[in-house]
């Protein structure tokens, strides 16, 4: 028997070595509930678990006969929620826009995922003047939730900098214009 977690469990289960009798079937049972449940002799069953949370399957081998074999148990606990992500691309041409002038300049698109719905404060930085501080996009707000994207209105063009945003004081991902 083996498990595999994330947002789904998945038991696996093989037919043991015949030991003196012909194995018909395996009965299993999930986290000690509900009745057991008659499947073939080797096999995998998925259900459905939420992020962190662990469950049991109980086997057992039923012989040609009928009569079962010990209990075998196994626990699998999900894996956790993956965490948030936050990165940014380019998106548009920015010509025309007060102070931005030449090919690379164009719009900054925020994407996310994993992300807990919220209003979410956006700080755009670069490092032009050395280290982390904020460059003439303005800071705003938008909401995000699980994953998606957002065209912002806020533009760059110095060609080789890195540029990130801090969103409710964490920093994303450092995009290199």
């Amino acid at each position: 028997m083996s498990a595999t977690g994330g947002a789904n469990v998945t038991i696996n289960w093989a037919q043991p070595g015949p030991n003196g009798r012909p194995i018909a079937s395996a009965l299993i049972r999930i986290d000690n509930a509900g009745p057991w449940v008659s499947v073939s002799a080797s096999g995998s069953y998925a259900f459905p678990a939420d992020y962190s949370t662990s469950h049991t399957i109980d086997a057992r081998a039923v012989d040609k006969e009928g009569h079962l074999g010990d209990i075998a148990s196994l626990s699998k606990t999900s894996d956790a929620k993956p965490p948030p992500h936050v990165f940014l691309s380019k998106w548009g041409n920015a010509n025309g826009q007060p102070n931005c002038v030449g090919t690379p300049c164009q719009f900054i698109q925020v994407n996310w995922e994993n992300m807990p719905n919220g209003s979410y404060l956006l700080q755009f930085q670069d490092t032009r003047s050395g280290s982390w501080g904020a460059f003439g996009a303005g800071d705003r707000s938008i909401t995000m939730s699980g994953s998606g994207s957002n065209q912002t209105q806020a533009y760059y063009g110095y060609q080789g900098q890195p540029i990130r945003i801090l969103f409710n004081g964490a920093p994303s991902d450092v995009l290199t214009w």
